[in-house]
């Protein structure tokens, strides 16, 4: 049990994020009272344009990322490239996704489930 900072309601460890850099491993305030402040943050003014600068730079950053996805997604729409029901690495059904290897071949993808999209991109890095 733990005593929440914020609220003052003791509650078991299950209720705090895990921060390794607590004494006892969990942050000081419990998950409610950190989601609380975080969606009052957004809705802030200061929150807003936070995430639009931050949408900014990411656009900025990955221009080329965006420019391939928005290629593939127009061929998949026109029926120019057709999107498989299966993954080509395990066989999933399950959520396929489009991984490129290089972006500047943006119709040359592998169809990958999300976890082997996952893997795909660790061992890539």
């Amino acid at each position: 049990m733990k005593v929440c900072k914020e609220c003052g309601e003791s509650l078991s460890l299950d209720s705090f994020h895990r921060d390794l850099t607590y004494k006892d491993g969990v942050k000081s305030k419990c998950k409610d009272c950190v989601n609380a402040q975080s969606r009052a943050y957004t809705k802030s003014p200061e929150g807003k344009e936070s995430r639009r600068e931050i949408r900014e730079r990411y656009k900025e950053k990955n221009s080329h990322k965006l420019r391939a996805k928005s290629i593939l997604n127009n061929a998949v729409r026109d029926g120019i490239i057709e999107r498989p029901g299966t993954c080509t690495s395990c066989g999933s059904d399950q959520m396929i996704e489009a991984h490129h290897a290089d972006y500047d071949l943006p119709l040359d993808v592998l169809w990958l489930c999300r976890p082997c999209h996952n893997l795909e991109h660790r061992s890539v890095k």
